[in-house]
């Protein structure tokens, strides 16, 4: 049995051991960071990461340790006659992007997709309710996807990202 005078430095030995440790738990090394403020508030922020790690599997890879947001930006819906429902996925994309259009009904639309100066790069129409749209030859930067109807109206534009 401890007498009352050989417990508190063993406590303390503990509470340093388990607190230090704790301390480190969320700890990293990063390239750059700061504070930034504004109107609305105030957010810190680090970029960079010294090591990750990544594994390729036939469908896909995962980067483990690194944080990729999931990012679906629809800049505008134009030409409101058309009832339908669409979608683009993944985006971020590496290779390929899927458009999806739910109740399709061979209505006349084709999708063009542009980079940030305003060239078209591609352009096709849309024959059926689910499109793939090959990406893999595109650098990685940001693109603008619009559908249009046969009267070259914009039914909805995207923003996607290419990593």
């Amino acid at each position: 049995m401890l007498r009352k005078n050989q417990r508190i430095p063993l406590l303390l030995i503990l509470y340093l051991a388990l607190g230090w440790s704790m301390t480190y738990a969320q700890e990293s090394v990063n390239a750059g960071g700061g504070d930034a403020s504004g109107s609305t508030g105030t957010v810190a922020y680090s970029m960079g990461q010294v090591f990750y790690t990544v594994d390729n599997g036939t469908t896909g890879s995962v980067s483990k340790g690194v944080q990729h947001p999931f990012e679906i930006y629809v800049t505008g819906v134009g030409d409101s006659e058309f009832k339908m429902s669409l979608s683009v996925y993944p985006n971020p994309t590496t290779s390929s992007l899927t458009l999806q259009i739910e109740d399709f009904k061979e209505e006349k639309l084709m999708y063009q997709l542009f980079d940030t100066k305003g060239t078209l790069l591609s352009s096709a129409e849309i024959n059926q309710s689910s499109t793939e749209i090959n990406t893999s030859e595109l650098a990685q930067a940001t693109y603008m996807l619009y559908v249009v109807s046969k009267e070259n109206k914009t039914i909805q534009s995207y923003k996607i990202v290419k990593h």
